[in-house]
């Protein structure tokens, strides 16, 4: 039953919201986050991983010796 009541509030929610997505402010901040989220995968798509992964064993070493 608490799921329901849980399930049925978050779809009320949404309802009531959905008017507020046209407005030119959610389309500001749609807009925003999508040059944030291609900025993200382009700077991801540029980083080595494997020499990310090196640095990151060296500074776990280096903290380990520290204890």
């Amino acid at each position: 039953m608490y799921a329901e009541e849980e399930k049925r509030r978050i779809l009320d929610t949404a309802e009531k919201l959905r008017p507020m997505i046209a407005t030119e402010g959610w389309k500001f901040v749609a807009a925003y986050c999508a040059v944030r989220v291609e900025s993200l995968k382009n700077k991801l798509a540029n980083t080595n991983l494997s020499d990310k992964l090196v640095e990151a064993a060296q500074n776990q070493g280096e903290i380990k010796a520290f204890k």
